[in-house]
């Protein structure tokens, strides 16, 4: 059975073609989606600037009525969007995640019956298997990181605009942390898929298959007969503990990871808001601007630890299993 190893790059377009062939206009939905999720989250610290700013300048009480009043419709705009999009794009995903399986059954049905009884083929399968079964790593989890990865680039961006007005020089640092914490993760990664989830193909196999001989009453006669009770419990604990202890290294893998990644969003959080601090002080910043800017530096934040771990997701949804020859069908739209 050919290999085919396939990149990050290569496992987001496959995902993508597929959410757009079999969506139905889902990508253009989550687009609309992302775009609301980003006015709702940038409309409070901007409405919370003008209020500051119109009070320091002490207008009217009918400027910030009017200014509330545009809030409001602009909240309810955005409301109405979100609630159309969720319902929409609901059942859509699940849809596409169906044509995802009716697509691994008929590159599984079409194997050549040579391959069949080749354990590595086999391992394989298993593997596939808990692709499309597993919720958070699988292809489901992988649509679902898709879209929360553009979510968040929006709104590094977006924040990133207005962070740039003040310095660029802290974007460049910014920018800096942000790529050096992919390392430990990458690292982590592909650590962890080589030396956990590859090798517990097989494990899962015979854990699967020793489980059901012995809590069905398909066999119950001939594991009496023959005397193999003791047999296979041993060896049921010798895959249960195979397993636990590829557990425990996936464990200490990532307990690393954690804590370098950690300590380098740590030192990120000290550079923004020790900058801000500093210009309020020094009164290059009025009170409202300070207030817009520790708003984005929360927003830049927050999205730049939420993206650093999903990017790693999407690569484990795909990447942990060598998905190759199931995902390598051609994509047709079909009709249901």
């Amino acid at each position: 059975m050919e290999k085919k190893k396939y990149t990050l790059n290569k496992n987001l377009q496959y995902t993508i073609k597929g959410m757009t062939v079999w969506g139905d206009r889902l990508m253009s939905l989550q687009l609309l989606g992302i775009l609301a999720d980003a006015v709702e989250l940038f409309a409070v610290p901007v409405l919370v600037r003008w209020i500051i700013h119109f009070l320091e300048m002490k207008a009217s009480w009918e400027s910030l009525l009017k200014l509330m009043g545009i809030y409001a419709v602009i909240l309810l705009t955005v409301y109405m969007v979100r609630g159309l999009v969720s319902n929409r794009t609901k059942w859509k995903m699940k849809y596409v995640l169906i044509c995802f399986k009716r697509e691994l059954m008929q590159t599984m049905m079409s194997m050549d019956y040579a391959n069949l009884e080749n354990p590595k083929v086999l391992d394989e399968h298993e593997r596939i298997r808990n692709v499309m079964n597993n919720k958070d790593a699988s292809i489901e989890g992988m649509m679902n990181s898709t879209v929360q990865c553009a979510k968040f680039l929006l709104q590094i961006l977006i924040a990133a605009v207005m962070i740039s007005n003040l310095s660029l020089v802290l974007i460049f640092i910014l920018c800096g942390l942000l790529a050096l914490a992919f390392v430990p993760i990458n690292r982590a990664k592909t650590e962890d898929k080589e030396k956990v989830w590859d090798a517990l193909g097989g494990y899962w196999r015979k854990h699967f298959n020793l489980g059901y001989l012995t809590t069905n009453f398909d066999a119950a006669k001939e594991i009496r007969m023959y005397n193999m009770k003791d047999f296979i419990y041993g060896k049921y604990k010798e895959v249960n503990a195979a397993i636990q202890k590829k557990y425990v290294l996936s464990r200490n893998i990532w307990v690393k990871c954690h804590a370098l990644v950690k300590a380098l969003e740590l030192l990120q959080e000290i550079c923004l808001y020790t900058f801000l601090i500093f210009n309020l002080a020094k009164g290059t910043l009025s009170v409202a601007d300070f207030t817009l800017y520790v708003s984005a530096v929360h927003i830049f934040s927050k999205a730049v630890m939420i993206l650093r771990w999903n990017l790693p997701t999407s690569k484990s949804s795909l990447w942990r299993w060598r998905i190759s020859d199931a995902l390598s069908t051609p994509i047709k739209k079909r009709k249901s």
